[in-house]
């Protein structure tokens, strides 16, 4: 995964970074925005995600790193829409989602299973 993780880098010049606990150092997740080719319900096809320890849920951790990763696409990287989804159920992520500032415009059919989909677009 982390080979997958630098060659996107290497490409695109964005992608997944490490979520550290600021007081030990300790590795507590992942986030950033991945280009997903097989994507289909738009054009734009960069979505931002998360993973997060579950010891560590509930501080709001994936939500400012999200939140970041956002603007990083949008300021530095220049996207002009960035994409998330999740299983339907996923209330946590959906939170997360709405937290961001991303807006629900519906389902989509993904990988063989239904998930909930947002978006957000560049605001200056």
């Amino acid at each position: 995964m982390v080979a997958r993780y630098e060659h996107h880098w290497d490409v695109f010049g964005f992608g997944r970074f490490a979520v550290e606990d600021p007081g030990t150092g300790r590795l507590v997740g992942r986030v950033g925005v991945m280009r997903q080719p097989d994507w289909t319900e738009t054009p734009e096809k960069d979505e931002v995600g998360w993973l997060i320890a579950a010891d560590r849920s509930g501080e709001g951790l994936a939500s400012e790193a999200a939140d970041s990763a956002i603007r990083d696409a949008f300021d530095r990287v220049g996207l002009e829409r960035v994409v998330s989804f999740t299983l339907p159920e996923n209330a946590a992520s959906r939170r997360v989602m709405d937290k961001c500032g991303l807006t629900y415009p519906g389902l989509a059919s993904w990988k063989d299973r239904r998930h909930v989909w947002y978006d957000v677009r560049y605001r200056p």
